[in-house]
């Protein structure tokens, strides 16, 4: 069974965001490349809210949520092993109702980029829609991308 919580444990949000696999996955060539480096950033301070995943009782990944503006929060996403495939989708629903049943949010944003189409398949599995996509100013692994935006509004 999959659950969420809120969670201000600085430690186990960097630990699972920069998880050197998980990192890779998010971080451009304007990225630290070692994502150690930013152990030290105050990400609490940010304006958001992080919801722990739990497997069975077990932690396995977390949600960052960042308020984008008053109605808009923009979702990353830091899973586990244990927690892929339709543990993911079923984690990523369970976050999202969590978050439109605790927050003002209206809408859930979140993106992908044009070398990750897992992720790209993952917005899509969980109910987002294509926004827009762009060039992105960055390259990963040194060739050129795009991003393509995905969003999720409130349905009550």
């Amino acid at each position: 069974m999959i659950t969420v919580e809120p969670t201000t444990e600085d430690k186990f949000i960097k630990d699972m965001f920069l998880n050197p696999d998980i990192y890779a996955e998010m971080k451009d060539d304007n990225s630290p490349a070692n994502p150690e480096s930013l152990r030290s950033v105050d990400i609490l301070a940010l304006p958001g809210v992080f919801l722990k995943v739990l497997r069975d009782g077990v932690a396995c990944g977390c949600f960052w949520f960042l308020w984008k503006d008053d109605h808009t929060l923009e979702t990353h996403t830091a899973l586990d092993r244990t927690c892929r495939g339709r543990k993911a989708i079923e984690a990523a629903r369970v976050a999202r109702e969590w978050i439109f049943s605790n927050t003002t949010a209206k809408e859930i944003t979140s993106y992908a980029w044009s070398d990750s189409p897992a992720v790209d398949w993952f917005c899509r599995a969980i109910g987002m829609t294509k926004r827009e996509v762009k060039p992105w100013p960055a390259t990963r692994n040194g060739k050129p991308v795009a991003i393509t935006y995905y969003a999720i509004g409130r349905t009550i």
